[in-house]
């Protein structure tokens, strides 16, 4: 199964950024095809730089501005759908990530192969854990989403096959909410696959979907000791 990795970054000129450097670590690690695709000239393309091989590669994909709207934005959806067109034809499935979430590797090893358009990603109910590093892993805390849509998948991870990408002509992020978007599309025209795993995500600084945002639309709480172990894996 060939399988590609995407993981669009905006850094907002900060060097030091521990949550992406963490993300990119992971994924870089993984021995897949993988696209960073950074809009700040050599600001990112120098961030990224211990992290490059012959798998991993940099590409410069330009963003206007940085999208503070929890529903995403044409800015972002525009960034998403340029960065995972950057692999081209030749793969089974092309898959999104988060700049920082971190997505069990599992997801990637258990996608099938389907000549239907597909969309996948981790189901919902699995563990979702958010760790401020500010604060640090024991204050990470899990959580319970709760959207009006009749979602099936976790944020954090989207993967498309060859069959959804020919579907929606390279550009999967075409609605208000971007990944949530995604999915409706492929509930309509397609097929939504949830798959077993869990989502690390890593607030730091000014983000899209703060842990205030999230605390007050959805439900929380602690997260266990097993889970506060697999953040310290990353961090």
């Amino acid at each position: 199964m060939r399988v590609s990795l995407t993981l669009p970054i905006y850094l907002r000129g900060n060097r030091n950024n521990r949550a992406i450097a963490a993300t990119i670590k992971h994924y870089a690690g993984l021995g897949l095809p993988l696209h960073i695709c950074g809009s700040e000239g050599d600001l990112s393309r120098k961030y990224c730089d211990s992290y490059l091989s012959e798998n991993v590669k940099y590409i410069e994909v330009p963003q206007d501005r940085f999208s503070s709207n929890s529903g995403g934005g044409d800015v972002l959806r525009k960034k998403f759908n340029d960065s995972i067109a950057t692999h081209g034809p030749g793969y089974d499935w092309y898959c999104m990530m988060g700049a920082d979430d971190i997505v069990s590797e599992s997801i990637f090893e258990s996608l099938p192969s389907t000549h239907e358009p597909t969309m996948a990603g981790i189901s919902m109910g699995n563990p979702l854990i958010v760790c401020d590093l500010e604060r640090g892993a024991r204050h990470a805390y899990t959580v319970n989403l709760r959207y009006k849509l009749p979602l099936r998948l976790l944020p954090g991870v989207n993967c498309f096959n060859k069959a959804a990408m020919e579907l929606c002509k390279w550009e999967p992020y075409q609605r208000n909410g971007c990944e949530t978007g995604a999915e409706m599309l492929f509930r309509e025209f397609g097929n939504v696959l949830p798959l077993p795993g869990w989502v690390v995500m890593l607030k730091e600084g000014n983000v899209l979907n703060k842990t205030q945002h999230i605390k007050r639309h959805h439900p929380t709480k602690p997260a266990t000791r097993e889970q506060i172990a697999l953040i310290q894996r990353f961090v």
